[in-house]
This record gives C-alpha cells, structure tokens and sequence, in this order.
C-alpha cells in the first residue's frame, strides 16, 4: 500500500521488481512502523523516497505521548506585517470623506478610477445601480468577423 501511496503521491511507476524488494527489506518492521513511515514520507519527502529514507523514517519518534499534556506544543506567534504608507493615506482619505457624509447620507459617492493592466490604460466607473463598467483607452482593433463564424 505504500509503494502505491508513493506512486500516486510521486507520480511514479511502480514495478514487480520494486515491490518484491521493498516487500524483502521490510519485513523486519511492524505495521505501525510501515504506516508511520508512509505517512512521513508522503508529508516529509519532496521525491520517492529511496529504501534507507523510508526505514529511517519509520522508527524515527515511534513513542507516542500517553496523555495530552506530554504530546508537543506548538507555539504560536503572531507575525505583524506593516501597512505600507501610500495605502494608509488612501484609506485616511477615505475614511475622512465618509465622516464629511456621516450626517447627509449612507451613500459613498464612486470616483472613475484610472489604471493600466497588461499595457492596456483603462477607466472605470460605475453607473447608477451600481454595475462596474471598465473601457479600455488604447485598445488594438478587433479583427473583422468572416462569415460563418471563422
């Protein structure tokens, strides 16, 4: 089952002479140790694992913790990424035009947003019911329709 594992997993054929040999070198180890050592190679190894990484990954932290006190923790660190600057502005500027309309109301008027995306400019705006509407400024021109669709 683990060779099969490894060939779907490594995308890897599987021979008669394969199996036959790992069959041979493993029969020294136990179910659970063949199980641990699949799992740890499908999660560990970046290629088939050869004979010597599996076995080795197989009686490697066979013991298993007895009570959740003595299984390993993990540590968790929160890892804080900095806003960069010219999207703090944009958003100051945001918020301080949405306090201007607190009072007048819910609406947040749409601007036209002009860019550029795979060299092609474009602007943006959005009609009244709130439907987006891009149009490209440089656009090359469309080849003509032959008959018949080609």
């Amino acid at each position: 089952m683990a060779l099969l594992a490894f060939s779907e997993n490594f995308r890897q054929p599987v021979t008669e002479d394969l199996t036959a040999i790992w069959m041979n070198s493993l029969q020294s180890l136990s179910i659970d140790a063949i199980k641990m050592g699949t799992r740890k190679c499908l999660t560990e190894c970046e290629f088939f694992p050869t004979l010597s990484v599996f076995i080795e990954k197989s009686k490697r932290d066979m013991t298993r913790p007895s009570t959740w006190d003595e299984a390993p923790k993990l540590e968790y660190k929160k890892k804080y990424i900095k806003m960069p600057a010219d999207v703090k502005q944009a958003v100051a500027k945001l918020m301080r035009e949405a306090a201007k309309l607190k009072g007048k109301s819910n609406f947040v008027p749409f601007r036209k947003v002009y860019g550029t995306e795979n060299g092609l400019n474009f602007e943006m705006t959005q009609d009244a019911e709130g439907r987006d509407h891009v149009e490209y400024k440089n656009r090359p021109p469309t080849p003509p329709k032959f008959m018949n669709g080609y």
